[in-house]
């Protein structure tokens, strides 16, 4: 009897090993990153199809969000280029000419989640199969309190500034000891939050540009007070600022 108990308990060990085992399997499989976009474009100049892969991580099974992503380029020549990315939500992934070489680039945003819809944006190129990465357009924004419940935001590259009333927020203000009879306690600035979108936008001259949304805010993410929109030209080698345009939020 005690012969038959042990076979039975050694073979149920067997199979809850066997179960771990492959469950560790499944989930440790590359195979079963989920593929978030393929696409096969000439990203290089040579008259060949380059395949372009980004794999997303996701913290749990059928999540919409992603703990990280794997940017994989396999150029025709056989060169491969991998790069991580941070976590986010569902990406976008854009072929097209933004640095106006004549060559499709490879231009990834990323929504962050994050109060404030902000998003990350990443842009490569593989010309002559050398895969560098391309820097964002940063636009100086300056942005402070006033007293008499006003805010004042400040862009030097235009040298323009913007003076906003928030007289209607006066009780919170007040409520969080920023203000006492309109007067500011202290100098206080304002939030200038990365991009809430940047995406690829048509010139008028037929090439592209990009096109993108800051969000300025008060005390908290959600305080905002005003948005930024701007839209750039890669020229020479660098971002060329074609128009700024500074939008009040009202509540």
């Amino acid at each position: 009897m005690k012969k038959e108990l042990l076979f039975a308990f050694t073979a149920l060990f067997l199979m809850s090993l066997t179960a771990i085992t492959g469950v560790y399997a499944v989930e440790n499989d590359p195979e079963m990153v989920p593929l978030v976009n393929q696409q096969q474009e000439d990203i290089n100049g040579d008259g060949q199809n380059d395949e372009i892969l980004l794999l997303g991580l996701p913290y749990q099974k059928n999540d919409i969000v992603y703990k990280e992503f794997s940017l994989t380029i396999h150029l025709s020549n056989g060169k491969t280029y991998q790069e991580m990315l941070p976590y986010g939500l569902d990406p976008k992934l854009d072929l097209m000419d933004i640095n106006h070489d004549g060559i499709k680039d490879v231009f990834i945003s990323i929504p962050t989640g994050q109060s404030g819809g902000m998003s990350k944006h990443y842009l490569y190129s593989a010309k002559e199969n050398q895969i560098s990465n391309i820097p964002i357009p940063e636009l100086e924004i300056l942005g402070q309190f006033k007293n008499g419940y006003k805010a004042q935001i400040s862009i030097p590259a235009t040298k323009k500034s913007f003076v906003f009333d928030l007289m209607v927020r006066k009780e919170m203000y007040e409520s969080l000891g920023m203000y006492q009879n309109g007067k500011l306690n202290e100098p206080t600035e304002l939030m200038v939050l990365p991009y809430k979108k940047l995406k690829p936008l048509a010139t008028k001259g037929l090439d592209y540009g990009l096109k993108g949304v800051q969000m300025i805010t008060g005390t908290s993410k959600t305080d905002k007070i005003a948005y930024v929109e701007t839209s750039w030209y890669y020229r020479n080698g660098d971002w060329k600022l074609i128009n700024t345009e500074v939008k009040e939020v009202r509540k």
